[in-house]
């Protein structure tokens, strides 16, 4: 029931979850092959100190889990997210 979904080390979508999609208010077959920072811009951008981008830029650089909250604007409300490179 959790939202899941699975990025390539190019941050394209390869897996989207149902309850993601639900989460994004966008069709499963709409955001799977697609940049994660395409589907979700307001993540911000690795140089933007404590974004979510650059926290899970850097999970991924240092192959290290990361776990954070962001303020999900298409949803008006907090996201727990954790990522495990």
């Amino acid at each position: 029931t959790d939202p899941l979904y699975v990025v390539d080390r190019e941050w394209r979508l390869r897996y989207v979850n149902p309850a993601a999609a639900a989460l994004w208010r966008l069709p499963v077959d709409g955001v799977t092959g697609r940049s994660l920072w395409s589907v979700l811009p307001q993540a911000g951008t690795p140089t933007v100190p404590g974004s979510a981008h650059e926290q899970l830029a850097r999970a991924l650089r240092e192959q290290r889990p990361a776990h954070l909250e962001n303020f999900a604007t298409r949803q008006s409300g907090w996201v727990e997210v954790s990522a495990y490179p």
